[in-house]
């Protein structure tokens, strides 16, 4: 995005006042979002970003409506190629609902606006979380299952040992006598 669009600013405050309360760790590459120059200005943007890759989860390109002629750079061939083989995911945000670019076929997911996108990442993060959440108690129950067998063993083998114990005893008493 272009560090002082609106939409923009639409995506940071949607992330930054989600409903749960989520984080997120976001790093501004600002770029160019229409004109001749667009292109090229995203295109370096991506290199930044390839560059330090490992850092990343994802990238969200957005940028609000406008004119259709505005939006003309994002179905520029060479930015949709590099945005098709970019090395991690890629969420478009851009323009409005009847707004359709090549960058948008070629992302892996696109939505209608930046504000969309803000609210697309939120919703992922919150399935996630129940995922994890699903998960942790799923593991508990089946430490839990597996404690719960081990000692029912457990018991079972201390049982048998006094048994064998107190036939032991009473056979050296027996000798004894």
């Amino acid at each position: 995005s272009a560090a002082d669009a609106a939409g923009y600013g639409d995506f940071c405050d949607q992330l930054q006042n989600n409903r749960f309360g989520f984080r997120f760790e976001l790093s501004l590459f600002a770029a160019t979002m229409q004109g001749d120059n667009a292109p090229r200005s995203i295109i370096q943007a991506l290199g930044k970003i390839a560059s330090e890759e490992e850092k990343w989860d994802m990238v969200v390109i957005i940028r609000g409506g406008g004119a259709t002629t505005d939006l003309g750079c994002f179905d520029n061939y060479e930015l949709a190629s590099h945005c098709a083989q970019f090395p991690l995911p890629i969420l478009s945000g851009i323009g409005h609902t009847r707004d359709l670019s090549i960058v948008d076929m070629v992302a892996h997911r696109s939505v209608k606006t930046p504000t969309a996108a803000a609210e697309w990442l939120i919703e992922r993060t919150a399935e996630q979380v129940e995922l994890i959440n699903q998960l942790e108690l799923r593991l508990q129950r089946a430490t839990q299952h597996a404690v719960s067998q081990e000692n029912n063993k457990l018991q079972a083998y201390l049982q048998r040992m006094s048994h064998a114990v107190q036939r032991l005893l009473i056979q050296e008493q027996n000798r004894l006598q």
